[in-house]
């Protein structure tokens, strides 16, 4: 405000110097608002008085503020619509978006008609078919490295022992059936952070407790917002209790073929715990009446693992999703 009555002051058409470091937003404003009052006040054939040039300096002002505070406001409100996580599983969100969240590829997807490679390929493949939930298997080394992959197929990767009497070191430079990328926990993380509208769920398998303390330790030291897009499969309350001590993951998968509770078991732990989506076996565990009491205690369902795409539709009419071994349906 200061140069606006510097100019007023002035009888030459000289104005103050810009103040030296201003940052690029304030110079501009300040060369916009001095030549516009220099028109206003100093050039003919306005000349409207040194009041009345005052007066409209500090409106003109005022409505320059309003309006970069206006920018700032609305652009904050764009970045946090845009930024806000979905409300992943809800009854609404998987029926009016279906595709893609009421899909799950199973065990990061199938490829080249394989099941069960965990691979990056399979990754890539998948979510250019679509998906943006995946499933991904995951067990813990012998040196304490997590491993994408499922502990019964030590064969594909060319073991003749199991996963926990491997180290990450034997496994270097070894592919998956002789031709796909495996991954370990680290370059899983890479994949959640360049991919930025994915979701994993993690299948650990038997150290599930140790898996996913050293996933979220990597986690938070080099991607923390990725956690928030790690969704854990648990059996129980235990495991709920013991997740949240490592971290407040956003969703929870309970995973009914690690579980034994019954349906009124399951039901009561779902409304008590805020637990919001539940998978279990499509043939021997599912029924439209369960998942109906599910979806009044506020959780969506899902089922496992699917490769027939008649199976499949039926579910989708049903409101139920899906981990699936098959292509993205069309």
């Amino acid at each position: 405000m200061v140069w606006v009555y510097r100019v007023i002051k002035r009888s030459g058409k000289k104005l103050t110097s810009l103040p030296k470091g201003s940052h690029l937003l304030w110079r501009w404003y300040i060369i916009f608002t001095k030549r516009l009052i220099q028109r206003l006040c100093l050039s003919k054939p306005f000349g409207l008085g040194k009041a009345t040039c005052f007066a409209g300096g500090l409106l003109l002002n005022f409505l320059m503020i309003l309006v970069v505070v206006g920018v700032f406001i609305a652009g904050g409100m764009c970045y946090l619509i845009e930024s806000a996580p979905i409300n992943l599983f809800t009854s609404a969100n998987i029926q009016n978006n279906y595709e893609p969240y009421g899909y799950v590829a199973h065990a990061l997807g199938s490829i080249d008609g394989r099941t069960y490679t965990n691979s990056k390929e399979a990754f890539e493949l998948n979510y250019k078919k679509g998906f943006r939930i995946f499933e991904v298997d995951i067990v813990l080394l012998k040196d304490g490295t997590v491993f994408c992959a499922h502990n019964n197929v030590g064969s594909k990767y060319g073991l003749s022992k199991s996963f926990a009497e491997t180290t990450m070191g034997e496994l270097s430079g070894t592919l998956c059936l002789g031709k796909y990328t495996p991954l370990n926990g680290s370059q899983l993380l890479d994949l959640l952070n360049e991919y930025k509208d994915v979701y994993i769920i993690t299948d650990t398998k038997y150290s599930h407790i140790a898996i996913m303390k050293i996933l979220v330790a990597e986690a938070k030291k080099k991607y923390p917002s990725v956690l928030d897009r790690i969704i854990p499969h648990i059996a129980g309350a235990s495991d709920l209790r013991q997740m949240r001590r490592i971290y407040p993951f956003r969703y929870y998968m309970l995973a009914l073929y690690r579980s034994s509770m019954n349906d009124d078991e399951v039901v009561e732990f779902v409304e008590d715990s805020n637990i919001s989506a539940v998978m279990m076996w499509w043939d021997i565990r599912y029924t439209h009446e369960f998942k109906e009491r599910l979806k009044r205690v506020g959780a969506v369902t899902y089922v496992h693992s699917l490769s027939d795409p008649e199976k499949i539709a039926s579910f989708r009419k049903q409101g139920v999703g899906v981990y699936t071994n098959c292509s993205f349906p069309e």
